[in-house]
C-alpha cells in the first residue's frame, strides 16, 4: 500500500504498492498562488475556490508505469483492476475488507459491492470524504 507524506511544499506518494521504493514529487507551487486568491475572488465564491485549491494542492502524481515492478496479486476470486495509477494488475475487494482512502489506495470493491466510508470529523467536508478509508459491503 502507498505511503502519502504531505508537507506544506509537497506531496509526495512512494510507490510501496509496486514495490519500487521510487518516490513521486508534485510540486505545490499551485497552493501558494491559491492563498492569495481570496482576494481576488468575490466573498459568495470563495468556498469553492478554496475547495478546488485545497484538492489541486493534493494532485496524484504517478510514476511512469513500468508493468515489471508490479507485484503479482495472485488469484482473483472476485476479478481483477488496475490499481490507483492504471499500471498494475490487483484484485477487487471483498465483504469487509478496506477500500477508498485518498486516491482509492486502500482498493475498489468488487461490483456488487459498495465502498463504505465513516465519516470524517468534518462531516460535509468532500476532501475529507474523499480521504477517509472504508469498508465494502453489499447493499440491498
Amino acid at each position: 500500500m502507498p505511503i502519502f507524506a504531505l508537507t506544506d511544499k509537497t506531496a509526495t506518494v512512494a510507490g510501496i504498492q509496486r514495490g519500487t521504493g521510487i518516490s513521486s514529487d508534485h510540486s505545490m507551487s499551485n497552493c501558494t498562488s491559491c492563498r492569495w486568491l481570496h482576494e481576488l475572488v468575490p466573498l459568495q465564491r470563495l468556498p469553492q475556490t478554496a475547495l478546488h485549491c485545497r484538492q489541486s494542492c493534493l494532485a496524484l502524481d504517478c510514476p511512469d508505469c513500468d508493468i515489471e515492478m508490479c507485484k503479482d496479486p495472485g488469484p482473483c476470486p472476485l476479478g481483477k483492476t488496475t490499481d490507483m495509477c492504471g499500471c498494475c494488475t490487483v484484485c477487487f475487494k471483498g465483504i469487509g475488507e478496506e477500500c477508498g482512502g485518498p486516491w482509492g489506495v486502500f482498493g475498489q470493491c468488487a461490483h456488487h459491492l459498495s465502498c463504505i466510508k465513516i465519516p470524517g470529523r468534518e462531516r460535509n467536508d468532500p476532501v475529507s470524504d474523499f480521504n477517509n478509508v472504508g469498508r465494502c459491503y453489499a447493499l440491498p
